[in-house]
Parts: C-alpha cells; sequence; structure tokens
C-alpha cells in the first residue's frame, strides 16, 4: 500500500481447504432387494459433512440399468440436491417403484460436491417381480467398474412382447477354465464359474404384510 509520500508492505496468509463429506453405508451400497410390479421399496442414506464450512450436493446418475415404461423413474430421490451445514449429516430418502419385471434396475448416484477431495458414489440396485415368489440366477450386488455396467440392458418395452412373454428359462453356462482365469483376481465371483453356479429362489417383502405367505419350491 503506498501514498505520494510512503509505502507499507503487508504480508497476507490465506488456508486452502477442500470439502470432506462421509457416507452411511460406508461402502455405499444401497439394495432394496425384491420388489412386486406395482409396489416400492424405500431406503435411505447419510451424508455426513467433516469440513468446518457448509457444503452443497447434487446426486448426479453416472450409469443406470433399464427405466420404467411410464413417465416415473425407478429410483425417486428426495431430495436430489441441498446444503449440509458445518459438521452435520443429511439423510436422502430413496424410493424404488418399479412398473415392470426386470432384474437391471441399477443406478450408479455421483455426490457431486464442488472441489470435494474424495467423490462419494451411491450404487442403487433392486429387482422386480409380478409374483411374491421369485428364482434367478445369483449375481451378487458389489461394485464393478462403471465401464462394466455401461452395456445393453433389456429394452422396457420387451416384456409386452407376446412372443417374450413366455415362461422364464435360466442357462447355467460355466465358464471354460482358460476363460475364467481372467478373473482370478479381479472378480473372484465370475472366476468360481467354471465350476460352480448359483440361482437364488426368493420372496418380495409386501407392502400390506396381511397379504405375504411362505413359499414353497421343488426341484424336478
Amino acid at each position: 500500500m503506498f501514498s505520494d509520500h510512503t509505502m507499507v508492505s503487508v504480508l497476507l496468509k490465506g488456508t486452502g481447504v477442500r470439502p470432506e463429506v462421509k457416507i452411511t453405508p460406508e461402502d455405499g451400497i444401497l439394495p432394496f432387494g425384491n420388489v412386486l410390479v406395482g409396489e416400492q421399496a424405500e431406503k435411505t442414506f447419510q451424508i455426513q459433512n467433516v469440513s468446518s464450512f457448509p457444503v452443497n450436493f447434487n446426486l448426479e446418475s453416472q450409469v443406470h440399468g433399464v427405466e420404467n415404461d411410464q413417465k416415473q423413474v425407478p429410483y425417486v430421490l428426495v431430495p436430489k440436491q441441498g446444503t449440509i451445514a458445518a459438521n452435520e449429516s443429511y439423510e436422502v430418502k430413496i424410493i424404488f417403484q418399479p412398473d415392470h419385471i426386470s432384474d437391471d434396475f441399477f443406478d450408479v448416484l455421483l455426490i457431486d460436491i464442488p472441489n470435494q477431495i474424495n467423490a462419494k458414489k451411491i450404487y442403487l440396485r433392486g429387482q422386480a417381480y409380478s409374483r411374491q415368489v421369485l428364482i434367478r440366477e445369483h449375481a451378487p450386488h458389489e461394485w464393478r467398474p462403471l465401464e462394466e455396467l455401461k452395456k445393453a440392458y433389456d429394452k422396457p418395452l420387451d416384456h409386452l412382447n407376446p412372443v417374450k412373454a413366455t415362461k422364464q428359462t435360466i442357462m447355467l453356462e460355466y465358464l471354460r477354465d482358460e476363460d475364467a482365469k481372467q478373473y482370478e483376481q479381479s472378480n473372484p465371483f465370475l472366476f468360481e464359474q467354471d465350476r460352480v453356479r448359483q440361482i437364488l429362489i426368493g420372496n418380495c417383502r409386501l407392502l400390506d404384510v396381511k397379504l405375504e405367505k411362505n413359499g414353497a419350491f421343488e426341484f424336478i
């Protein structure tokens, strides 16, 4: 700072800060399980602001599976964006509302916070069925690279095609040893599929518990 007759030097110091948040569940995996078509399931997760200042967040879909036939989205985010005060937590509710049968309802959400240290993500997954008792090939709900998730899934209107609306057949194809070898380190589940395949038999949770019933099955 100077004038016509004098000059003074001032030392300026600053501290750079970056926002940081934690999420619950820590692994970011949020399973909705098995839901009947036309019903809903709700889950919540927490975003904790561990910074000393407020942060703004926005939930952005990075990759998703099949969509609903109707206008409503499979996963409703309440809220989709907001502000978290310093050292406070924020609860986000997610409603899964499928309108047709599919095992491929999923969404990977980025918790977008400008200039955050480590980006956090939430992996949503749910299955929808027309009847309470279900059977499908087992596939674990675990994190996979986004590029592996970006593939072609069944088209939402395929189930309306009378030719395709037939009884489901599950094909259990075993990998060759040389093909399974490549997954030994990266994906243990795929690695064991040269010897072991699994199916899952389950029962959907109903909104009206009075209508729930035990499911029976038999292998012939």
